[in-house]
C-alpha cells in the first residue's frame, strides 16, 4: 500500500475495485462512492488498466486476485497515488473473527463488508452465487465470523455427468418445474429448486440464532436462482465491488 501525500478529500476520489478471479476480471469505477461504471472481462492487461486510469482519471486502487498478476499491471496499478492490494494483513472496517484469516477468500471478506456497511447494527448474511456458493455472516456487532461453502450449479450439473454412467451435460433453465418430467428436466430442477431450498435453508438457521437478519444475494447465478429464493432478500450484483471500494476508502482514511 502506498500512501498519498495531498490529494482531494477520499469522498471526491474517484477509485477503481478490481476482483481478479479464476475466470473472469470484474471491475468497477466509483465516483463520490457511487459505481458508475463495471465490466467483466476475460482478461485485463497493464495496456487496459492505463487506458482505464487514464480515461476515468484513477487516483487509487485495490485489487483482489486469486491469480498471479503480470509485473506490468502491478507497476501499473502501483504508479497510482494510493493503491491497495488486498491480503489478510489489510486494515479491515469489520472484525475479523475466522480462525484461519490468512486461507479465507478475498472475495468473501468484500462480501462480508459490503452488506455490514449496507445494513450497519444489524446481523448481515452475503451469498454469493458463483463457482461455489459461498454464505459470509457478520454479526450486528460488526464482526465477521465465517460460513458456509456449496457447490454452485454448473458445479453440481458437471458432477452428475462426470461421475455417472448415463446423466447428460445440462445447463440451467429459465423455468423449471417443481416435478421434472424427462431426465433433463428432473437435472434442471433437483440442482436449481434444490440451490433455492439450500439457500431458504441457511437463511432461516441464521434466523433462528440472530433475528432480523438481513440477506444480499450477489454472483454470476443469481439472475437463475432470485426467483425460486423464498426468503427476502436484496440482491446486488456488485457486491464484491463495493466491498473493495469500502476497504479501499477505509485505508485511505486511516492514510490520512
Amino acid at each position: 500500500m502506498k500512501p498519498a501525500g495531498v490529494r482531494k478529500s477520499i469522498d471526491l476520489m474517484t477509485t477503481l475495485a478490481l476482483d481478479f478471479g479464476n475466470s473472469k476480471v470484474k471491475f468497477g469505477i466509483f465516483q463520490e462512492n457511487q459505481i458508475v461504471f463495471q465490466d467483466a472481462r476475460s482478461s485485463l492487461g497493464a495496456t487496459s488498466l492505463e487506458i482505464l486510469i487514464h480515461e476515468y482519471r484513477i487516483q487509487a486502487a485495490i485489487l483482489s486476485s486469486t491469480r498471479q498478476m503480470t509485473p506490468e499491471a502491478n507497476a501499473t496499478l502501483g504508479k497510482l497515488p494510493f493503491f491497495v492490494e488486498l491480503s489478510h494483513h489489510t486494515p479491515l472496517p469489520i472484525r475479523i473473527g475466522y480462525k484461519t484469516p490468512e486461507t479465507l477468500g478475498k472475495d468473501r471478506v468484500a462480501a462480508a463488508v459490503a452488506v455490514q456497511a449496507m445494513w450497519p447494527g444489524k446481523n448481515a448474511l452475503a451469498i454469493d452465487a458463483g463457482t461455489c456458493i459461498t454464505y459470509d455472516f457478520v454479526d450486528k456487532a460488526g464482526t465477521y465470523l465465517g460460513g458456509q461453502i456449496t457447490p454452485g450449479l454448473y458445479m453440481r450439473f458437471k458432477a452428475m455427468h462426470t461421475f455417472t454412467g448415463r446423466l447428460p451435460q445440462v445447463e440451467h433453465a429459465d423455468e423449471t418445474p417443481e416435478i421434472g418430467f424427462n431426465t433433463a428436466t428432473s437435472m434442471q430442477s433437483g440442482v436449481q429448486r434444490g440451490i433455492a431450498h439450500e439457500i431458504d435453508g441457511f437463511i432461516r438457521s441464521y434466523n433462528r440464532q440472530y433475528p432480523d437478519l438481513q440477506v444480499a444475494l450477489t454472483g454470476g447465478d443469481t439472475s437463475v436462482l432470485r426467483s425460486l429464493i423464498e426468503s427476502e432478500i436484496f440482491a446486488d450484483s456488485n457486491l464484491v465491488l463495493t466491498g473493495l471500494h469500502k476497504i479501499l476508502m477505509h485505508n485511505a482514511e486511516l492514510a490520512g
